[in-house]
């Protein structure tokens, strides 16, 4: 055989692998944008459709089916838990389990995951915080949990916490304490103490 038909060859085997490979791929489902369609708080599952189309050889493009009865991972730990109000639009980041999550999902302890299940759009997981494009952070310098227009907002930086909102703040408690090493300032049109 000539170098030349050599060359032909293994070209023309590299190109069939690498063809074989990546269309593998496309089956191969690690994390996509998603769009939430609606959300039960009380048990934290969503249905989410993802958010890239699928595109075909000849161009046209198709939505992707929504995928029922999927975990969103509010941030918890120690019996505590950040709680997100997820609505139906928010965008989320799916992702995909390397096995099936049947079996956990039941109970989110240790399981034997579906033996045929990998990478399959019937084991994401959904996890939220993309917020809105555009965002007005109330603080540049601490942490802040706030509505993205920046308007209500709790921020904690160096030396500093504020509370600000143009509604209502109420504390609800067995026993409020307040200790202050320099003065407590109280302002506002009117203040008033109520009796229980």
């Amino acid at each position: 055989m000539s170098n030349r038909n050599r060359e032909a060859n293994e070209s023309s085997l590299v190109y069939t692998l690498n063809f074989s490979f990546r269309q593998l791929m496309k089956n191969i489902n690690t994390a996509t944008p998603g769009i939430v369609e609606s959300y039960q708080p009380t048990v934290k599952r969503a249905v989410v459709r993802p958010a890239l189309r699928l595109v075909k050889t000849d161009g046209t493009q198709i939505d992707r089916a929504p995928i029922a009865n999927v975990p969103v991972l509010q941030p918890s730990a120690g019996g505590f838990m950040v709680n997100l109000p997820i609505t139906p639009g928010d965008a989320v980041m799916l992702l995909f389990s390397q096995r099936g999550l049947a079996a956990f999902k039941k109970t989110y302890q240790n399981s034997t995951p579906t033996a045929s299940s990998f990478f399959s759009s019937t084991d994401a997981v959904a996890l939220p915080g993309f917020g809105g494009l555009n965002v007005r952070p109330a603080t540049t310098q601490g942490v802040s949990v706030q509505s993205e227009n920046g308007v209500d907002f709790v921020s904690v930086e160096r030396g500093r916490v504020t509370v600000k909102t143009p509604g209502a703040v109420s504390i609800d408690c067995g026993t409020l304490d307040i200790k202050a090493s320099g003065n407590i300032n109280i302002r506002g049109a009117r203040i008033g103490l109520n009796d229980p």
